[in-house]
């Protein structure tokens, strides 16, 4: 509020028609002039929380990205490993090597053997895992594949110069 004492608050001027009671009406303009500047800030202020929000929010989504493609180029617990038909590496302690291989779900048949009961194993390109007691523990996704390049350069379609 104003420093002003109450009878200069409330001096009053008539106007011919009407009292008027300028400090007052002042401070009434300055009030609503000062609301209205509050309000400004306000909104500029809830703006600005919303914009930090949305950057707190894409931050943590940049986060989880990362972390997932950090995690998906690490060697991770088998029991995460892809169960449908994925080729993964896989790490084999016993024979300490690795190898490129997929999950198999095997529904069993008959054969002339016998019947071959259903089982699921990790399958290798060419033979099935574990047959010399090894069993992976540990599994990452394959690298991408490399750039693709020319069969052979640019330049080999130029002619030589005669020698």
């Amino acid at each position: 509020m104003s420093d002003m004492p109450i009878e200069l608050l409330a001096a009053r001027e008539w106007n011919g028609t009407k009292w008027h009671y300028p400090n007052i009406e002042r401070m009434v303009e300055e009030n609503k002039r000062l609301r209205a500047e509050l309000a400004a800030h306000v909104n500029e202020n809830e703006a600005l929380g919303k914009q930090q929000g949305e950057f707190i929010e894409t931050i943590v989504k940049l986060e989880k990205q990362r972390d997932e493609a950090l995690q998906a180029k690490s060697w991770q617990p088998i029991e995460t490993a892809p169960r449908d038909g994925t080729y993964v590496l896989l790490w084999d302690d016993v024979n300490e090597c690795v190898y490129s291989a997929c999950w198999v779900e095997d529904p069993g048949m008959n054969s002339p053997n016998g019947y071959e009961p259903a089982s699921s194993y990790w399958a290798t390109d060419h033979l099935g895992w574990g047959n010399d007691g090894s069993n992976p523990r540990w599994w990452m996704p394959h690298p991408e594949d490399p750039p693709h390049t020319p069969e052979k350069p640019d330049n080999m379609n130029e002619e030589k110069p005669d020698a």
